[in-house]
């Protein structure tokens, strides 16, 4: 199964991101990253960054982020932290029917 994995940042002394990718990858999900900001170290899966290393402002990495999930093929997408992206990419994935799940915490919430 494809699965699209949109996170905010993809470094690697950003664990908690990469724990997530390995566990799937475990699982046997064919993995695609989407992402805001990546250092571009190598990985086994496709990343693709909209922009934010590179000083894209927020309509550019708006059009990256429509550009990949309508170009990318996938039948599941996992955001994780990132409630924006969530609600910009709904309706398309809606009509789409492809299956959304959100994770997102903050510790703050009550």
């Amino acid at each position: 199964m494809k699965l699209l994995f949109v996170t905010q940042k993809l470094h690697g002394q950003d664990a908690f991101a990469a724990l997530w990718l390995r566990a799937f990858k475990h699982r046997g999900y064919d993995l695609i990253v989407l992402c805001l900001e990546d250092d571009a170290s190598p990985r086994e899966f496709p990343v693709y960054s909209m922009g934010k290393e590179k000083g894209y402002g927020k309509a550019r990495q708006m059009w990256n982020f429509y550009k990949y999930i309508f170009i990318r093929r996938y039948e599941r997408v996992f955001i994780h932290m990132s409630p924006v992206w969530y609600a910009l990419g709904f309706p398309i994935w809606l009509f789409k029917r492809i299956p959304v799940y959100l994770w997102y915490t903050h510790y703050k919430m009550q």
